[in-house]
């Protein structure tokens, strides 16, 4: 901390910063779906290589889940198995097809999510300038409450 003076600490520094902050939202913003055969899955779309920063939160979460996040913006996946650690795989393609099959469960959940979601919005008090400092756009397209109806 006390060369934070010096410009490639410095970059290092806010770098580090920029990563960590990013993460931290992620692991908030996350949303899993649950796949034919089982498997959690969530798609998202990082500024940053964030994966590695939330591998041991959803590992201990969920020790007991086949889980996958992918990263469609740098091709990684971050992948776990049921009682095993995390992997990072790089340069995966995602087969949009195999992603898209979604149990009839899963399916019935997010109905009732948007229901749910769409039930206790209060038109009148709407205000997207608030929804933006606490929800980014950036987060939207990847969370279930924002999918069309």
């Amino acid at each position: 901390m006390e060369h934070l003076t010096n410009p490639a600490v410095e970059k290092v520094f806010e770098l580090k910063r920029r990563v960590a902050n990013e993460a931290h939202l992620f692991v908030e913003f996350i949303r899993f779906r649950e796949l034919e055969g089982g498997v959690l899955f969530s798609e998202i779309a990082p500024k940053n290589r964030v994966l590695t920063c939330f591998g041991d939160h959803f590992s201990d979460r969920f020790p007991l889940e086949n889980w996958l996040i992918y990263d469609r913006t740098h091709k990684e996946v971050l992948l776990h198995r049921a009682n095993m650690h995390w992997i990072l795989m790089s340069g995966e393609e995602l087969d949009d097809e195999l992603t898209e099959r979604v149990t009839d469960k899963e399916r019935e959940f997010a109905h009732l999510w948007k229901g749910f979601f769409r039930a206790i919005a209060i038109a009148e008090r709407t205000n997207p300038l608030c929804q933006r400092t606490h929800l980014p756009l950036h987060f939207r397209k990847d969370m279930l409450e924002f999918e069309a109806f």
